[in-house]
Parts: structure tokens; C-alpha cells; sequence
């Protein structure tokens, strides 16, 4: 089943077929609700079903609950509360919550800067198959970023970026070898090699995110109609600017709001 393609009253009918005493259910209908998708958007019941499926040990949803705390959206007593979250997410293999937890302690706004932490989890991260994390790794050893300059640890983790195919990886090793950075001899082919695998990573992130948009843009979701419409006036995400599809987004977005507020 294809979501947004039925009517409402069918899109109830199977939410009320499912079984709720399964957090997954929980989760998958947070979203739901969150997007509006199939249903009338309703933040207040989406958190509370993300609130519960992340009680429940979902570990995207602890992720998301997580990350809500972290920037205001859901309302929390205590700090620690986002990192205890970040924390059971990524003790069950959540990439994205260890990768978050590294970013805590880089930072130090939110808890006491501590690098040390900071690099354990990015490092979990990286090894759960997270090319960003890797190559921030990179540029924590090469930069001297709080700890000592560690030119063979940059360079090793710039090619487990690059192995996991993260653009920015790509970009760095591209550069090494271009200057003979990092004690590797200049070696121009592997410079271009590099680049071009850059380039071919960013063509096909931007194929990704626009076919997810047109996805979610033709299911009725505003904010994805929106971002399209802008995307087709400036020419983003690897499209010619368009004006044509940039106003037919515009007002399908418009005539969403519309619709919107009247079943609101």
C-alpha cells in the first residue's frame, strides 16, 4: 500500500486494524501523525506514540525523542535526559544517536566538553557504517582538534569515510592526494579519481533526496512541496531551474495549507 493514495476513512480503517501493543506500530504511526500522511496532522499524538515506543526500547525512536529534546521541540527537566536517549539508541547499534553523542561532548553546550567521549562515540558511529563520522574523525585528527595532531589516524579514517562512500571523505582524500598531504606522496590521478567519485556521490544524494521530496510532495506533504518549489525556481538538488514546477509545487503546497485548516 502505497501511503496518501487512499482516502482518509481508509487510512483510519487500517490504523485501527493495527496492533498497538507493539512499539514498532507506535513508531511507524508517530510518523505518521508527525507528516500527516493519510491522517489529519497531529503533532500533540505523534509525540506521545514516539514518547511511548522510545519507553518501549525503539531505538529510532529514542533517536528522534532525542533529538527533539535536543532542539526544544519536546520540553525536558534535564540534559541528561537527551544523552541517556542518544545513549540507549546507540547501545543497540543507532548510528545517527552515537554520531549525535560525539557532537555533544565536541561541543559542550549542552554537557561538559569531554573529547575523549566525544571520539568514542563518533568512533562507534563510524563503525556502524557512518561515513559522516569517519570523516569528522578525520578532521579531529588532522586538525588537532582538541587532541593531538595524529597525521596516519586522519588519513586512515578519511579512507573508511571514503569506503563508505561519504561525499565530504571523498572530497578530503581528493585533496591529500592532489597536495601530498598528510605524508602521502602527490599523486595527481588519485587527486582526480577521488573528485570524480566526489562528484558522482553528490549527483546521486540529490537523485535520492528528490525522488524521497517528489515522493512525499505527491502524498500531500507541504513542507516537501515547498522545498521542490524552491528547488525548481534556484535550480538545487541537481534540477534545472524550472519556473514552471517551481509555481506548480508552490500551489499544491498552498492548496495543502488550504485543506489543512479546513479538516483542522
Amino acid at each position: 500500500m502505497r501511503l496518501g493514495s487512499e482516502s482518509t476513512s481508509e487510512i483510519m480503517t487500517l490504523l485501527e486494524d493495527l496492533d498497538l501493543r507493539f512499539p514498532e506500530v507506535k513508531f511507524l504511526l508517530a510518523f505518521l501523525y508527525s507528516r500527516g500522511l493519510g491522517v489529519r496532522r497531529d503533532r500533540e499524538r505523534a509525540f506521545t506514540l514516539l514518547g511511548e515506543a522510545s519507553d518501549a526500547g525503539v531505538a529510532t525512536a529514542q533517536f528522534f525523542m532525542g533529538s527533539l529534546m535536543e532542539s526544544g521541540q519536546i520540553p525536558t527537566e534535564s540534559v541528561f535526559a537527551i544523552v541517556q536517549l542518544y545513549e540507549k539508541a546507540a547501545n543497540q547499534g543507532h548510528s545517527l544517536a552515537a554520531a549525535s553523542l560525539g557532537d555533544l561532548y565536541e561541543r559542550g553546550d549542552v554537557v561538559p566538553q569531554d573529547m575523549a567521549c566525544s571520539i568514542k562515540w563518533y568512533t562507534l558511529s563510524a563503525n556502524l557504517g557512518n561515513g559522516t563520522a569517519a570523516t569528522h574523525l578525520g578532521s579531529i585528527y588532522e586538525n588537532g582538534m582538541l587532541v593531538p595532531k595524529d597525521e596516519s589516524a586522519a588519513l586512515r579514517w578519511y579512507h573508511r569515510a571514503a569506503e563508505l562512500n561519504d561525499i565530504a571523505g571523498n572530497g578530503h582524500l581528493s585533496r591529500i592526494f592532489h597536495d601530498g598531504a598528510l605524508g602521502v606522496s602527490k599523486d595527481l590521478a588519485k587527486g582526480r579519481e577521488f573528485l570524480k567519485r566526489k562528484d558522482e556521490l553528490r549527483q546521486a544524494e540529490y537523485a535520492g533526496q528528490l525522488q524521497c521530496l517528489l515522493e512525499s510532495a505527491t502524498h500531500g506533504d507541504k513542507v516537501s512541496q515547498e522545498i521542490l518549489s524552491e528547488a525548481y525556481r534556484i535550480g538545487a538538488l541537481g534540477t534545472a531551474a524550472n519556473l514552471e514546477k517551481a509555481e506548480y509545487w508552490s500551489k499544491k503546497a498552498r492548496e495543502q495549507e488550504e485543506m489543512e485548516k479546513q479538516v483542522g
